[in-house]
């Protein structure tokens, strides 16, 4: 295995995607190789500053959501305030930072995806 092969393999182990034997030889070259040590808390440090960025939440009228909603579903009155409930829900402060980390997650599982078709 060369090092740009390690460093996919260590990337995808920091994002939890490995199963099987690839996740038992991450598991393996973690207990005892201290190159690929360095290399799984560097992907680590990287995904876990992205997942930190500030994001300055900006929250739209209540109005806004009700178009939305009305394109996307054509819901009756009844049923738009549940999907309002949920949407806002979702961006509820306490939920921001897992909305953006599962967002951060994805965007580097993209970007590993990327670099495995180059």
């Amino acid at each position: 295995m060369d090092s740009r092969e390690r460093s996919v393999l260590a990337a995808e182990y920091a994002l939890d995607l490995l199963d099987g034997t690839d996740r038992r030889e991450a598991m393996h070259l973690l207990a005892g190789d201290l190159d690929f040590q360095r290399e799984f808390r560097l992907w680590q440090l990287h995904f876990t500053q992205i997942a930190e960025l500030c994001v300055e939440e900006v929250r739209p009228s209540g109005s806004v959501l009700d178009h939305v909603c009305d394109e996307l579903f054509g819901t009756p009155p009844s049923r738009r305030s549940r999907i309002r409930d949920v949407i806002s829900s979702i961006f509820a402060p306490e939920y921001r930072r897992l909305t953006w980390m599962t967002l951060a997650v994805k965007a580097a599982a993209l970007l590993l995806l990327a670099l495995l078709l180059l």
